[in-house]
């Protein structure tokens, strides 16, 4: 038991006491409905609806990376070295051909007959490495793989299993004789809830991640990995080798680093539910308010420091409580004894039929047993369709949701390609006109050059050749009209090019208009079409579930109807076992069959004595209530009888009392 259940338990136990005690009924009223506009309980609670795409890639991806650990590539390294003669436990032919280059390497001349013997001998020694490239992307993998799903887990497991609650309260109670000012500001906040780690819908999928990440931990523990650990970290960009390309298993593990290396997403989405409770009603506002009671007699207690005489006082009612049980079993026994006399039964045989009685209850209570379990089946198959019918529910409007984000994708990418077509439009123009404009001052400062050019030319001959100026102007003449024709024929050269190349950036700009336009048209389409599927997707799931949404609500209409009769039926067969059984209790200890070795003052008997108890108290209530019923429908026919009666004789009376004066002769005399 945790301690919220002590503290639920010991609330029950509080209320028993203090919730049909008048008194505290009228101040619990009167402390819920003061500003019960300014009471507040605001709770947070954060759900989670986790992306299967990427989990689903690396329980594909970890296959395969399970079966490239399996094949331990290695290669062979040789590390040789010169060593003593001495040292010197294996020659290979690598020791033969190093000794045939290095001839220093023979210090002194053999005897005769006997073989050469070098002073020194290179030894090669060949060790296995498993630092290969491809064990070392492995590792660099593994270890991108464990930051990447525990950085995810650990996010959405501190989300979904905090708690946040507010509580605020204003109170001022005003009575005759009491003034209460009570003020709460109360902020919790829980890390690690229990309640909501066992509730939470995405649980399954959170306990796939922990099994993933777990297996991600196994494989960076194997052997292997632990020996490539030691060589430096890989980093990438990573090389493609032929390993890498060709092995089916390397290659699965290259696509599942690529694919983990551009997510960019988070993988979950966060859904906050806020829960607010203003003002507080019913069971909320008397529980609430018992607190202000218990704080406002807990100060009142401790301050006068009066515990002790509180303490007498329950120990007093307490005995004063026992007693009169004690008297009441008493009471009962006599009327047991008293049954008995009347009866004409035995003791042994009262007590055999109750035993009796209650090995049927049992028999009885094994039903209900297999019925309980029943009812386990059920409860658990409806919270299996209630779940489904939420996750239905939450397709249903994610999809509702697509569809919406569709629509502002394909708006925004409209005005944005709208936008870029009219800054590639206002860019060409542009560059058209600077073209254009560059081209305009090139020709007019050529233009302006020759003149300038042919000015000079004419000043100079008519300073230095006065003499020949007519046949000079007779030539210049010629000159100026030949230079003038030339000019002419090359402008309109030059125009005609610069003409050609307007006309084809024109032509090319108007193709990549059209072929702008046509991307766009065929966009929309596409997007249209598609926002179309959707829209049957969603109506169609809407129709297929709910038919079978109403059909698992009539079932389970008909299964809590079915678990309300069961449980009726078995609170009152459970009734009668306890009566039986207190009954059985009475019986022998009226006739001494009681041992002496028998406890009961314990905890458990005396529970089960005020459990008998309790259900004796109600019992006798339903008894005596259909009792007084009788009582009443009897005396009120007694008494309907006797005022019949009392009017029959008054009206006999007054019948006799009629004809006695009819029989009655006048006096005559009187009147003379």
């Amino acid at each position: 038991m945790n301690q919220l259940d002590v503290l639920y338990r010991a609330l029950t136990e509080y209320r028993k006491n203090t919730k049909d005690d008048r008194e505290c009924v009228v101040q619990r009223n009167a402390i819920s409905s003061a500003n019960a506009q300014g009471d507040l309980v605001e709770i947070v609670r954060n759900t989670c609806h986790i992306e299967q795409d990427w989990i689903e890639a690396i329980e594909k991806g970890l296959e395969y990376v399970e079966k490239c650990i399996k094949e331990e590539r290695q290669f062979i390294r040789s590390n040789g070295e010169v060593e003593p003669i001495e040292k010197v436990k294996r020659v290979s032919q690598a020791s033969v051909e190093h000794l045939a280059k290095h001839s220093d390497l023979l210090t002194r001349e053999p005897e005769e007959g006997k073989d050469v013997i070098p002073d020194s001998l290179y030894v090669v020694e060949r060790l296995s490495d498993f630092a290969v490239y491809e064990n070392r992307f492995l590792y660099m993998l593994l270890c991108y793989l464990r930051d990447f799903i525990s950085l995810r887990y650990e996010r959405i497991v501190e989300v979904t299993n905090t708690y946040t609650g507010k509580l605020s309260m204003n109170k001022v109670v005003i009575e005759t004789n009491r003034r209460i000012e009570y003020q709460v500001q109360l902020f919790e906040e829980k890390k690690n809830d229990e309640y909501l780690r066992n509730h939470n819908d995405a649980q399954e999928t959170i306990e796939r991640i922990l099994l993933i990440y777990k297996s991600v931990v196994h494989f960076l523990s194997t052997p292997l990995m632990n020996e490539v650990s030691k060589a430096p970290m890989l980093k990438p960009p990573v090389t493609r080798t032929n390993v890498l390309r060709m092995n089916k298993n390397f290659r699965q593990a290259l696509a599942l680093y690529e694919y983990v290396t551009a997510y960019d997403k988070d993988g979950y989405e966060i859904i906050t539910n806020k829960k607010s409770l203003s003002p507080f009603v019913g069971v909320v506002a008397d529980e609430i308010a018992e607190t202000v009671e218990l704080s406002s007699f807990l100060t009142y207690e401790h301050g006068l420091g009066i515990s002790n005489y509180f303490k007498q006082n329950w120990q007093r009612e307490e005995h004063k409580r026992k007693q009169e049980e004690q008297d009441k079993l008493v009471e009962q026994l006599n009327n047991i004894r008293k049954h008995l006399k009347d009866g004409g039964v035995s003791p042994e045989e009262y007590i055999l039929l109750l035993e009796k009685r209650i090995k049927d209850l049992e028999q009885n209570q094994e039903d209900i047993a297999s019925a309980y379990a029943t009812v386990d089946e059920l409860t658990k198959e409806n919270e299996k369709l209630a779940f489904k019918l939420k996750t239905t529910r939450e397709r249903v409007n994610f999809l509702e949701d697509e569809v919406v984000r569709l629509n502002l994708k394909y708006e925004e990418d409209m005005k944005a390609e709208k936008l870029r077509h009219e800054e590639e439009v206002k860019a060409l123009t542009e560059g058209y006109e600077t073209q254009i404009d560059n081209i305009n001052k090139t020709h007019a400062e050529e233009v302006e050059r020759i003149n300038t050019e042919h000015a000079e030319e004419v000043e100079r001959i008519n300073s230095e050749y006065q003499e020949k100026i007519e046949t000079l102007n007779t030539e210049h003449a010629e000159e100026i009209k030949k230079i003038n024709a030339e000019h002419e024929s090359k402008l309109e050269s030059v125009h005609a090019d610069y003409t050609a190349k307007i006309n084809a950036l024109e032509e090319k700009h108007k193709q990549e208009v059209e072929e702008i336009n046509t991307a766009t048209q065929k966009m929309k389409e596409d997007l249209e079409r598609e926002i179309t599927d959707r829209n049957y997707i969603i109506a169609k799931e809407r129709m297929d579930h709910t038919e079978e949404i109403e059909k698992h609500e009539k079932i389970h209409q008909d299964d809590l109807n079915t678990i309300k009769e069961i449980n009726s039926k078995c609170e009152r067969i459970s009734d009668e076992k306890t009566l039986a059984e207190g009954r059985l209790q009475a019986m022998r200890s009226e006739y001494g069959l009681i041992k002496p070795d028998e406890d009961f003052s314990s905890e458990a008997k005396t529970d089960e004595l005020e459990h008998q108890y309790l259900v004796f108290k109600k019992f006798f209530k339903n008894e005596w209530k259909k009792t007084k019923k009788i009582i009443k429908k009897n005396a009120f026919i007694v008494a309907n009888q006797e005022e019949e009666q009392r009017s029959k004789n008054k009206k006999e009376k007054t019948l006799s009392k009629n004809e006695e004066n009819k029989e009655t002769p006048k006096d005559d005399s009187l009147g003379d």
